[in-house]
C-alpha cells in the first residue's frame, strides 16, 4: 500500500471538503399561506442547532418564490448556512412545482415543512419523501402575523 503523505494544510482541506460535501441538506418547504417567520426560525433552530435530528454541517435547500422560500432563504442567510436555490420554471406550466420537489428530492438528506395540511403541492412533497425514506419534520401551524 503505497503511503501518501500530506501537510497539515491539505489534510485540513480534505476534512473541511469532506464534511462540506457530505453536509446534511434539508429542504424548509411552507404552504402558501404560511406567514410566521418567528416560528419557522424557533423551530429550525431546535432541529438544527439543539437537537442530534440533522448534523451540522447543513445546506438548505430552497426555491426563488416570495413566501415561504424566502423564510428559508433568509434563515439560510441569517445563519450563515449554504444555500441549494431550485427556482421554478414556469413554462413547465401546472407540474412546474411538483418537477422542482423531484429534483429537491435527489439530493435531500431532510424535508422540514411547515403546513397547515390543505396545500396540495406540499401534500406531493411529503408523500415522495417517504417513498424514498427521507426523514420528515412537519411542524403544524395557525395563521400568525409576525
Amino acid at each position: 500500500m503505497e503511503r501518501i503523505n500530506l501537510t497539515i494544510d491539505e489534510t485540513m482541506f480534505k476534512l473541511y471538503r469532506d464534511s462540506y460535501l457530505n453536509a446534511s441538506k434539508a429542504i424548509i418547504a411552507t404552504d402558501p399561506n404560511f406567514n410566521n417567520y418567528l416560528f419557522l426560525k424557533e423551530k429550525l433552530d431546535e432541529l438544527i442547532w439543539v437537537s442530534d435530528e440533522i448534523n451540522y454541517p447543513v445546506k438548505i435547500l430552497s426555491g426563488l418564490e416570495q413566501g415561504e422560500n424566502a423564510y428559508a432563504v433568509r434563515y439560510a442567510d441569517e445563519n450563515k448556512l449554504t444555500k441549494i436555490l431550485f427556482p421554478v420554471n414556469r413554462d413547465e406550466g401546472k407540474l412546474a412545482e411538483k418537477f422542482r420537489y423531484d429534483d429537491m428530492l435527489t439530493i435531500a438528506t431532510h424535508l422540514i415543512v411547515f403546513t397547515d395540511g390543505k396545500s396540495e403541492d406540499l401534500n406531493y412533497l411529503i408523500e415522495h419523501a417517504r417513498e424514498k425514506q427521507i426523514p420528515i419534520y412537519s411542524f403544524q401551524y395557525t395563521k400568525n402575523h409576525e
